[in-house]
């Protein structure tokens, strides 16, 4: 009997285990240059953990299992947050702040194989914990730039697009949603760019929009405005002497202080549809559009204490290998000897 590799998976040949540490290496290098330390946790954890951060839903998304006669669930990692954060609340007190972590880890995800997502990945996370500061949002926004940098990205080919959950809230309530729907506006945001515009106008509708409204809400939402251009954008959706855009406002400093803002761009319709993002929120595409997001990140200030710890505020990203790893070889971007195979 012949077997293949389980489906969403892959084998490393020579050739593509010579790629896979070129990738990770190049990571690591990144995040240790910019004083992140490394870490990783175990393969699997109990399944209730993933559920205090994500809900029962997130269930379907797992390979979870029960040994024989067991009775405890467990679940193969599907990523490395909630681990983070039980690493955390476990040495809160004795930790020196900021803590800033990263980790090069493999996960799973019980879910349908395509362009960009696999069943198994290797995910690149980057996370700064104990300061509530602008500042450090756009640290580790540059820390992803400066990997960039490294493979030999251009800001011509990425952009980080940033938005802030508070600041589209307020948009949102000038526009008529009331706050209770404040988390179906944001879900409905997160899959705009999946739906038929009739489609979304009717999501809209749904959240107690009039069609005016809803085309307005899917307008202000599509708009693009380059980091810099803050003033712009609170012209454009009708905010202005108001306190509603100073977190953009500071974070939009921190960006230039960096020298980073001709990466970035401001991008309303960008709210990481996740629950327990509570500020700046970002996603890094290739301008092509061709790739899904290649990372996505932001602020989570609450959810330390999910899991029994101290309020903590932290920002943090993800990058999965599988995006990067075909941007890089479609750009021709890896050295000859190591280039990944379609």
């Amino acid at each position: 009997m012949k077997f293949q590799s389980p489906k969403g998976t892959r084998d490393f040949y020579p050739q593509d285990m010579a790629w896979h540490n070129f990738l990770l290496d190049a990571w690591k290098r990144v995040s240790i240059r910019n004083g992140f330390e490394q870490v990783d946790g175990p393969i699997f954890e109990t399944l209730d953990l993933y559920k205090v951060k994500s809900g029962e839903g997130i269930v379907s998304e797992l390979f979870s299992f029960r040994r024989t006669n067991g009775t405890t669930d467990f679940a193969l990692r599907p990523e490395f947050t909630p681990t983070l954060a039980r690493m955390i609340a476990d040495r809160a007190n004795s930790l020196s702040k900021p803590i800033k972590w990263f980790c090069t880890s493999n996960f799973c995800r019980a879910e349908r194989p395509q362009r960009g997502r696999l069943r198994e990945f290797w995910q690149w996370n980057v996370d700064m914990l104990g300061l509530d500061s602008a500042a450090a949002d756009a640290e580790v926004i540059f820390t992803a730039v400066d990997f960039f940098q490294e493979m030999g990205l251009s800001r011509e080919q990425v952009k980080v697009k940033i938005s802030h959950r508070d600041t589209v809230r307020h948009v949102l309530l000038r526009l008529g949603v009331p706050d209770e729907r404040m988390l179906d506006a944001f879900d409905l945001l997160d899959r705009r760019d999946k739906m038929e515009p009739d489609e979304f106008l009717r999501g809209a509708g749904e959240l107690g929009l009039d069609r005016s409204a809803a085309q307005r809400f899917d307008e202000v939402c599509r708009m693009k405005y380059q980091a810099g251009g803050v003033d712009a954008l609170a012209e454009h959706v009708g905010i202005t002497g108001g306190k509603e855009l100073d977190d953009l406002h500071t974070l939009d400093e921190q960006l230039r202080a960096f020298d980073i803002a001709d990466w970035c761009e401001y991008d309303l319709g960008i709210v990481r549809g996740l629950a327990y993002y509570t500020g700046t929120v970002f996603e890094v595409h290739e301008i092509s559009g061709v790739e899904r997001a290649i990372a996505g990140g932001g602020r989570y200030d609450r959810l330390i204490e999910l899991f029994g710890g101290p309020t903590t505020p932290a920002v943090g990203f993800g990058m999965g290998d599988v995006v990067i790893s075909n941007v890089l070889r479609d750009k021709l971007l890896a050295p000859e000897d190591v280039m990944p195979r379609p």
